[in-house]
């Protein structure tokens, strides 16, 4: 029982992309639409993006584009597997090389009796069209998309001066993935949205467009004509406020709004939200402890405060409060409108990671009863929120004291889930001409299922935003991480959509946030960080391949000086870790047992004052 409670504590700070994932069923196919792949390039993949500012990097050669690769046959496929098992490849689905015996038609349109839908938000933006091929394993609306078990078709162009009653045709300049209606054969359910929302992640956001699934069978053979409508407007959801208690003057969880000055002054408009969670005791004039720790929640890939809900639950249970430690909880939200920001002070996001450590961190303080030591403020997370959690605790060491991280983002560039960004030129493709894989499900002990690769991922983000601007995973990194482009005026990518040329000029940016980097470059300061504060676990079976960053830090922690030196097991010691046979959802889960008691420890440990 104790390890559910405990568990759910977790848990909750698992994003949908990020949940362990259910063990593999049988599929019709690999392949989306049942189509037998066939060695050609899609003819409908991206143009290479030409309109960036500084040098682009270096025109692939023949021997490093994703189709050339193939014939260098230079070096052997890499092996991503530490535990040894053995991976079921994801075959990339390619157009049939035959052209269909007519071209479809795809049209979308605001029915005349709803131009009320489109008054209600801006006449422009950018219309999606989203498939799931019947007999996939997508479980849910074709909206949901992306979908990393089993990537699905999608479509999607810019449109503008939207009139209701008029239909939008998907014809020239329609962005498609992974090639166009017209090769489609089968039976799909399919949604249109029109995406035209600026202030929130993803293309759900409020005040969108969307239509109902509709169910539709296509045939390479026939001359498919379907019209689509947009008829219901994606709600505004409303940011919590005030607090959550039976007792007004003894509130169990407290939401905080308050916007922040610093990162409005860089010209993006941004608010400091959160959940605090105050404890069994806070409110007692008797409790022994007057002055409480706070333990930051950071959720992870897109994952808000508004978890808080349900852990304040946990800690306010019974097994919760014998379980749990100490403290005043604090969940805060790291979406912003290009994904998760990861409190880093970055050009797109602006200086998320100051803003926290100068401007919330104080403001909590003054208004409830923390210890505003270091040592008293403990920060931790999962995926995404793992490596922000990281991030934060390395790079703030005056604010947080202490870290507890699991299945961090890559703390590593040179294992960036299975890319070597300093060494790799392509992004999809290795030397050998084998697609990079980005998420896996292992199957039992001796193999594991690749679900979607590089390519699958990065062209699906290309289709939601040509602009980099979709909130999604790798779009969200270069938020973070990438300069601006002077032309486009958004984050420069780090892939090339159309070839998968990884930019060089990007890489040499985002080598300032690599963990590892600094701590190779910099052990005299970030070695005793790592080694008294950082608690980092990862299953070495890791849906994303996060275990390989984590381990190459291991490894390096290992051989830098003073290396297996005895230390008090008291005061909660720092440690990197590999979990067996856990993969990124039983490790959060698993990471919680361990991580619960030694934050208790640690409070117990470093002395947190008493009444003052």
């Amino acid at each position: 029982m104790l390890h559910m409670v405990l568990a759910s504590a977790c848990m909750m700070q698992v994003p949908p992309r990020r949940v362990d994932p259910p063990m593999p069923q049988p599929a019709p196919s690999d392949v989306p639409m049942g189509v037998p792949p066939t060695t050609p390039p899609p003819a409908s993949e991206p143009a290479s993006d030409s309109t960036s500012d500084a040098a682009p990097a270096a025109a692939p050669d023949a021997a490093t584009t994703p189709d050339a690769a193939a014939a260098a046959g230079a070096a052997p496929t890499r092996d991503f597997a530490i535990d040894g098992a053995k991976p079921i490849l994801r075959v990339r689905p390619v157009a049939p090389t035959e052209p269909p015996a007519k071209p479809d038609r795809l049209r979308v349109r605001i029915p005349g009796d709803k131009v009320d839908l489109l008054a209600a938000g801006a006449s422009s933006g950018r219309i999606l069209v989203f498939f799931v091929a019947e007999g996939s394993r997508v479980d849910g609306d074709p909206s949901g998309a992306p979908f990393f078990e089993d990537p699905q078709p999608m479509a999607g162009i810019d449109v503008k001066d939207i009139v209701a009653g008029v239909p939008i045709e998907l014809g020239e300049g329609t962005a498609w993935y992974p090639y166009s209606m017209s090769d489609f054969d089968g039976t799909f359910s399919v949604q249109a949205v029109l995406d035209r929302d600026a202030t929130v992640r993803g293309h759900l956001g409020p005040g969108n467009l969307m239509g109902r699934p509709t169910r539709i069978t296509l045939s390479r053979t026939a001359e498919d004509d379907i019209t689509l409508d947009l008829d219901a407007l994606v709600p505004q959801e409303t940011m919590p406020e005030g607090q959550i208690g039976e007792d007004p003057d003894r509130p169990q969880l407290v939401w905080v709004n308050v916007p922040s000055t610093l990162v409005a002054a860089r010209g993006v408009p941004a608010v400091h939200r959160a959940g605090v969670i105050l404890p069994p005791g806070y409110h007692d004039t008797n409790h022994p402890r007057r002055i409480w720790p706070t333990i930051y929640v950071i959720p992870g890939f897109g994952g808000r405060h508004l978890g808080a809900a349900s852990l304040m639950k946990v800690v306010h249970s019974e097994i919760g409060e014998a379980a749990l430690p100490p403290a005043v909880w604090v969940v805060l939200d790291p979406d912003g409108p290009l994904g998760h920001h990861g409190f880093v002070d970055s050009v797109a996001n602006g200086p998320r990671g100051t803003a926290l450590a100068t401007e919330l961190v104080p403001w909590l303080e003054e208004r409830f009863r923390l210890d505003a030591r270091p040592q008293g403020r403990l920060v931790t997370g999962h995926s995404s929120g793992g490596w922000s959690s990281l991030w934060l605790a390395l790079t703030y060491p005056e604010t947080f004291g202490a870290c507890f991280s699991s299945a961090p983002d890559p703390i590593d560039f040179a294992a960036f889930q299975t890319v070597d960004l300093y060494a790799d030129p392509n992004a999809y493709v290795d030397a050998a001409g084998a697609e990079f894989p980005s998420f896996r499900e292992p199957m039992r002990d001796a193999f594991d299922r690749v679900c979607m690769n590089n390519r699958d991922e990065i062209m699906m983000e290309w289709v939601l935003s040509p602009a980099g601007l979709s909130g999604e995973q790798w779009d969200a990194w270069c938020a973070m991480w990438s300069p601006i482009d002077s032309i486009t005026g958004h984050p420069r990518r780090l892939v090339d959509a159309a070839t998968g040329a990884i930019d060089p000029v990007v890489v040499e940016a985002w080598s300032t946030y690599d963990l590892a980097r600094r701590l190779r470059r910099d052990p005299e300061n970030m070695l005793p960080l790592w080694r008294e504060r950082v608690h980092l676990v990862c299953g070495d079976r890791d849906n994303f391949y996060l275990e390989r960053a984590v381990d190459r830090v291991r490894v390096t922690l290992a051989e830098l000086p003073g290396a297996g030196a005895a230390a008090d097991p008291a005061t909660v010691p720092g440690y990197v870790e590999l979990l067996q046979r856990a993969d990124h959802g039983t490790a959060s889960a698993l990471s919680s047992l361990r991580f619960y008691p030694e934050m208790r420890r640690w409070i117990e440990s470093h002395g947190a004052p008493e009444k003052p």
